[in-house]
């Protein structure tokens, strides 16, 4: 039975030490991303800017956000100011005060906010709902 717990007690230092499970995470004041993140990718800051792909998931928390690069699967926004000038593979789901989208989004798009701003041109491939 003492196994059993050992095992139990072991299991999620196991499981997180391999690379890439859980993603790659980032908090701080401010946060930058200028090289490419393989997996998903946690955020939460005052200030962010991605300016390398992200090959999975992305969910990012912040006052202002700005996104230059791919985001190649689902992306979740919350946010004061918040910028998409990469493209989004998947979904986009989005909250802030300012919501400006410069790029095709590949799925849906769930976007809410005090102003919205989606340049001409922009392709969303998917359902919107604002």
């Amino acid at each position: 039975m003492k196994t059993i717990y050992k095992i139990l007690f072991a299991l999620p230092f196991v499981l997180y030490s391999f690379n890439g499970v859980a993603g790659e995470f980032k908090a701080g004041e401010k946060v930058k991303i200028t090289t490419p993140v393989n997996g998903n990718l946690y955020i939460a800051s005052g200030k962010i800017r991605i300016d390398a792909k992200v090959t999975g998931d992305a969910m990012i928390a912040g006052g202002e956000i700005t996104i230059n690069d791919s985001i190649r699967q689902d992306l979740t926004i919350a946010g004061g100011e918040i910028e998409i000038d990469g493209h989004v593979g998947d979904d986009l789901r989005v909250a802030g005060g300012e919501v400006t989208i410069l790029n095709d989004i590949a799925g849906d798009a769930v976007i809410m906010g005090g102003k919205i701003k989606i340049k001409k041109g922009t392709i969303i491939y998917g359902d919107l709902i604002i």
